[in-house]
């Protein structure tokens, strides 16, 4: 977790904060141009995305690129070339004492900038995609890591006479002794004609060392090699600033490393074998998978540097694995301060849940998605060819086409007002689950606020509007906080975010409510645009459950008998998931006047619905 001070963490455990950002726009030669501000940056558009596992599965020697996403409609980057430029982000919090504290959250080089009228989509990654070229290689023999490292970032002449392009040069900003400090930091290692890239050399060495690669945050175009850090908890995130919890209760840890061998140092004949090592350490893990190495340097080892680096690898994962934590996915308030590698604890019905964060999503005033580092009992993990990530082998048979996501839109036809005190519902959708799933409500409301004025003893006074939404199934209201927000007069764009749990079989009323304080608010028709989304969420044509039922009955009353016309009883089933129910209904007959007797009729008429598979 990058360094902030007790004030920070305690101001970034609140329910509500106020903070800023801060964009810097650099030239190519890293000069500055500009600077872009909270209101120069559209709302809900900037997202910072890293990882240091592949898809949440624990390994070494990932080296992914961050990516960072935003929109402006600043005149002072209109119309400009600005690939290639770079994007330094900053995030300020402030305290307790109204003082502010700034964190970096990186900077990251342009690749993509599109227009659209006066809108500028900006998409931009960290200097770990400058290491993609193809570089031949010389094999050669002795160098250390710190060494090959050095070497696979010095590429710059190569590159400008392969492909007569200028790229800037990427540093490392590990010292020597921080290298040679890793497990592994000081075994030489050659190099191999099979690697292709330096990213792809970066990740085979940092593979080696136990390590994982990241972009630095505060100098550009400056990488790094940094261990998972499970013995030191960076943060705690409490219930009160946490959105939505889940654990995946099917999974397991890599117990022991395995890796091929390509000979022997005593001269035998044999190609290679397959060497696993359990670690020395106090803790031993039982169950868990085997997490394979398929380096490319470590094949042209022999057999005595090759166990070595094994061994110290496992040893390496018995240091991760001492600590017992779980693969948890949460979303809450967000702190671009929390690095991918950190130990994190959820607190969750009182008792705290130690993590491993592999990925985050930080989107700057909407929900942070953090995602911890797991594995499935039933996958198993290798190495693939690119040398940059583990791949998951699943030998699951299960059709994955049911869990295809779902979408239910909606927006408001009619004119919402919301009275200074009062509360009105500006979403409601109608969700049917056919297995247990996670929904995700998104939304985006467009509202005119008119603050709460008064005149006394001749003094004006205004004070701010506060907005709360909350989130109901019929109404009940769900989840443990109230979104806020502060505004004045004036139309303001505001996003609703909302996860919750459907169980098996279900249907189930969503309702959103604002609630608002202080001021009047309007929301104009088509203004909210909303989407629950989901997997096993049954399609919009699914029938809900409810039957609709139109009986007509004729009667002719005579003098001796009553005679009844065709009774019709007809269902309409829309959807294939068909449940078994029963339709009463029930024939009141008043008689008047003098007394008639009345026969052949039946008082009560059933007609009961099977479910047919073959026409489902």
């Amino acid at each position: 977790m990058y360094p902030v001070s007790e004030a920070y963490r305690k101001a970034a455990n609140q329910n509500t904060r106020t903070d800023r950002i801060q964009i810097e726009m650099l030239r190519k030669d890293l000069s500055a141009h500009c600077v872009l501000t909270d209101a120069e940056v559209e709302s809900g558009t900037l997202v910072v995305s890293k990882r240091c596992v592949n898809h949440d599965y624990f390994e070494f020697g990932a080296a992914y690129a961050g990516e960072l996403q935003f929109q402006s409609r600043s005149e002072k980057i209109s119309y400009l070339s600005l690939v290639g430029w770079y994007a330094r982000v900053t995030y300020q919090l402030r305290l307790a004492d109204d003082t502010w504290e700034s964190v970096p959250v990186g900077v990251y080089r342009i690749t993509e900038c599109s227009y659209a009228k006066d809108l500028c989509k900006i998409t931009a990654y960290d200097c770990l995609v400058l290491l993609d070229w193809e570089v031949p290689y010389l094999a050669t023999s002795g160098n250390s890591p710190y060494q090959m490292l050095s070497m696979s970032l010095d590429i710059v002449t190569n590159v400008e006479i392969l492909y007569g392009l200028t790229i800037p040069q990427v540093t490392l900003g590990n010292s020597k002794a921080e290298i040679e400090a890793l497990p592994n930091g000081t075994i030489p290692l050659p190099t191999t004609d099979q690697i292709q890239t330096p990213r792809e050399c970066i990740s085979a060495v940092a593979e080696l060392l136990g390590c994982y690669v990241e972009a630095d945050r505060v100098t550009p175009n400056q990488i790094r090699l940094r261990r998972f850090r499970p013995e030191t908890v960076s943060q705690t995130i409490a219930p009160s600033v946490r959105f939505q919890y889940d654990v995946n209760i099917d999974w397991d840890r890599p117990r022991d490393v395995s890796a091929q061998i390509a000979y022997r140092d005593d001269g035998s004949k044999r190609s290679g074998f397959t060497y696993t090592a359990k670690g020395s350490g106090t803790f031993a893990l039982t169950g868990g998978y085997r997490m394979l190495l398929e380096n490319k340097i470590l094949q042209q080892l022999g057999e005595t540097n090759a166990k070595k680096i094994v061994d110290n690898l496992a040893a390496e994962l018995s240091r991760i694995n001492q600590t017992e934590y779980l693969p948890i996915s949460f979303s809450f308030f967000g702190d671009p301060a929390l690095d991918v590698g950190d130990m994190v604890t959820c607190i969750y019905n009182g008792t705290q849940h130690p993590m491993l964060a592999g990925a985050t999503v930080w989107n700057y005033r909407n929900a942070e998605q953090v995602t911890a580092v797991g594995g499935n009992k039933t996958t198993d993990i290798s190495q693939s060819k690119s040398g940059l990530k583990n791949e998951t082998k699943s030998t699951g048979t299960e059709d994955s086409s049911a869990a295809g996501m779902q979408y239910y839109p909606y927006t408001n036809t009619d004119r919402i007002v919301i009275s200074d005190g009062g509360e009105a519902d500006v979403a409601a959708i109608r969700a049917l689950s056919f297995r247990a799933t996670t929904v995700v409500f998104l939304a985006e409301v467009r509202l005119q606020v008119a603050t709460t004025e008064s005149t006394a003893n001749g003094e004006y006074t205004c004070t701010d509007g506060s907005i709360a939404a909350a989130y109901c199934i019929g109404k009940t209201e769900i989840g443990s906080i109230r979104p806020q927000w502060t505004l004045q007069d004036g139309v303001h764009t505001i996003h609703l975010f909302h996860s919750f749990r459907m169980t098996g079989y279900d249907a189930i009323d969503f309702r959103v409510k604002l609630l608002a304080s202080g001021c009047t608010v309007t929301i104009q028709p088509q203004f909210v645009q909303a989407l629950l989304e989901g997997s096993y969420l049954a399609g919009q044509e699914a029938w809900d459950g409810l039957l609709q039922v139109a009986d007509k009955v004729g009667i002719t009353i005579g003098s001796t008998a009553m005679q009844t016309s065709p009774l019709t009883t007809q269902a309409e089933v829309l959807a294939a998931e068909v449940q078994h129910c029963r339709v009463a209904d029930t024939v009141g007959i008043a008689v008047g006047s003098t007394a008639i007797q009345v026969s052949g009729i039946a008082d009560t008429i059933q007609t009961e619905i099977t479910e047919a598979e073959e026409e489902a």
